[in-house]
């Protein structure tokens, strides 16, 4: 039994990796890509290639709506395609197992959805992304989280907590049903369609995380661990990842070293990948690049 399986991949740089990852993953199923429009990536750079389709339509401030719209976009069309599983990835990442141990997996599993989830503490960082307002499509923030230097980003935060600004309701969710975790999934196709349908039908969800920050991090988690298909959902996003700092990167560049690390992790997909982890993919997969 094959299932059908289609990759949404957003992606910003490093051309040569993205077209080994695109290569390999035509062995796995369909992919889909978008490239932010604010990069120099072009859609020529990517090999055309069939059952592979790629777009360059939004502009990804870092931590903005526009990212999680890009993988919206994507995922519409990957629903018109009929998968049996959908997943978000990212051009940095790659495979870690074979495309005939990937499907046996899901087939194994099929009907359940894999994501990292947890519920926010009450005060904590991750709450003030969501119950103040960040303008990141307007407002280009630094890639850090480090924003009380910044000169506007800073006073409209000191501002609005000043002021008693701030959500108690997240479209129609309480603060208290918030769930957050990595946007990288691996999704059933009826998980899939719930997310996209519960969208369509609740714009104040959606106007909601237009002002949040990094709003990918909890916009399908806080959907689906509040649906009647709460009890599919496995808490586990099949990736692997190293959040250490090497060459001042978190998370870490994989290379050979992390080889036995994520043989033995019992992971399907690793991330970050480059030209640095050639050796690594050799070790997986055989002389393939």
């Amino acid at each position: 039994m094959r299932l059908k399986h289609v990759f949404l991949v957003t992606a910003y740089q490093d051309a040569p990796s993205l077209n080994r990852l695109v290569n390999k993953l035509m062995l796995y199923g369909q992919v889909l890509i978008h490239i932010d429009k604010n990069c120099a990536l072009r859609v020529n750079d990517i090999e055309a290639c069939d059952g592979v389709e790629v777009y360059k339509k939004y502009k990804v401030n870092w931590g903005s709506f526009h990212h999680l719209k890009a993988i919206l976009f994507l995922l519409k069309k990957a629903m018109r395609l009929n998968p049996d599983y959908v997943h978000v990835i990212t051009g940095q990442d790659y495979p870690i197992v074979s495309n005939e141990a990937f499907d046996a997996f899901f087939v194994e599993h099929e009907g359940q959805s894999f994501l990292d989830f947890e519920s926010v503490p009450d005060g904590s960082w991750m709450q003030e992304r969501y119950k103040y307002y960040w303008f990141t499509d307007c407002i280009q923030h630094p890639k850090s989280f480090d924003f009380l230097p910044h000169p506007v980003i800073g006073k409209l935060l000191k501002w609005q907590k000043r002021l008693g600004i701030k959500r108690c309701h997240i479209g129609d969710f309480g603060i208290d049903e918030m769930r957050k975790g990595m946007v990288y999934v691996s999704l059933h196709k009826d998980a899939a369609r719930y997310v996209l349908d519960f969208m369509s039908k609740h714009g104040a969800y959606v106007r909601s995380l237009r002002t949040c920050l990094i709003p990918e991090e909890f916009c399908f988690q806080t959907i689906l661990v509040n649906s009647p298909l709460r009890d599919t959902l496995v808490n586990d996003n099949l990736r692997y990842m190293d959040w250490q700092f090497r060459d001042d990167i978190s998370p870490c560049v994989l290379n050979e070293t992390d080889y036995d690390a994520i043989k033995s992790s019992g992971k399907l997909i690793m991330r970050k990948v480059s030209a640095q982890s050639n050796q690594l993919i050799e070790l997986l997969h055989g002389k393939e690049i």
